[in-house]
């Protein structure tokens, strides 16, 4: 990649941001720059600010982001910068495969056991494996992802059982679990998924984020205007999810992140890669 391109890609990044209206774009900026690659992933939402920046671990990235905490003594793989409103979440993340005990051991102490039990029970189904941890810089908060394979049918069936009662279980609401046991089947087909998990210092988080390998545009744009809450929304989706396609010149998403919780409505983060130019 040529040093044009590279400058590219972060003026690019600087447009998703304006389109985000965060004051922490410069923090977000500072560590694409500090991390010295090309290598960005970005989520965002399609109905609130939310917004996530996942880069390759490096020492000046990470001071940027959170530059009164001290580096880990062992480097992590991978930074996520998340934004919820005013709040920025900087969290350390790695690869597995993960032993389900080990990973758990990223979580608050005093919520542990409990985020523990959880995640037993993802990992108890469908071949569900822990695949990626993340753990706040500051020990706040963690979140794993469990990976199912691709299912036959009678799989999948009891995944969709199991993802529904452990919903009901954390807080995600009646309709939202109705919803999803409708939408899984169009937007899985069998295929492989990610369902993420949280821990943070008020107990197990109470949202799912299942992400589907999911390419267009367009599906993503149908799926989050079929869950917005009036006619008036649903008018803004298109808009605002083209102007986050043309700010990151991606032809294609990385995924769709579909997340359940204990508020109307579910949210929709698609993910991409920005690209160069």
């Amino acid at each position: 990649m040529t040093l044009f391109e590279d400058v590219s890609r972060l003026a690019r990044l600087g447009l998703v941001l304006k389109l985000r209206d965060t004051t922490l774009a410069p923090a977000l900026q500072a560590a694409a720059v500090a991390a010295r690659t090309s290598d960005l992933l970005v989520g965002a939402s399609a109905q609130s600010s939310t917004f996530e920046l996942v880069l390759p671990y490096h020492r000046d990235a990470l001071h940027a982001l959170a530059p009164t905490q001290p580096p880990p003594e062992k480097p992590a793989e991978r930074i996520r910068a998340r934004v919820e409103g005013e709040n920025l979440f900087v969290l350390l993340a790695d690869a597995g495969p993960f032993d389900v005990r080990a990973a758990a051991l990223a979580a608050p102490a005093a919520h542990r056991e409990a985020w523990l039990d959880l995640v037993e029970q993802l990992c108890s189904i469908a071949g569900g494996r822990v695949t990626g941890v993340s753990r706040a810089i500051d020990g706040s908060r963690a979140q794993l992802e469990v990976r199912y394979p691709a299912r036959d049918k009678a799989t999948e069936a009891m995944l969709i059982e199991a993802i529904t009662q452990l919903g009901e279980g954390i807080g995600v609401t009646d309709a939202q679990r109705r919803l999803w046991t409708r939408l899984h089947p169009q937007l899985s087909r069998g295929g492989e998924i990610v369902v993420s998990t949280g821990c943070g210092q008020g107990g197990v988080s109470g949202t799912f984020g299942i992400t589907y390998p999911i390419a267009s545009w367009q599906t993503a744009v149908r799926l989050a205007e079929g869950l917005v809450l009036n006619d008036s929304e649903a008018k803004e989706v298109p808009r605002r999810l083209g102007e986050l396609a043309g700010a990151m010149a991606a032809d294609e998403l990385s995924g769709v992140e579909l997340v359940l919780g204990p508020h109307e409505p579910a949210d929709v983060l698609v993910w991409a890669r920005i690209a160069p130019r």
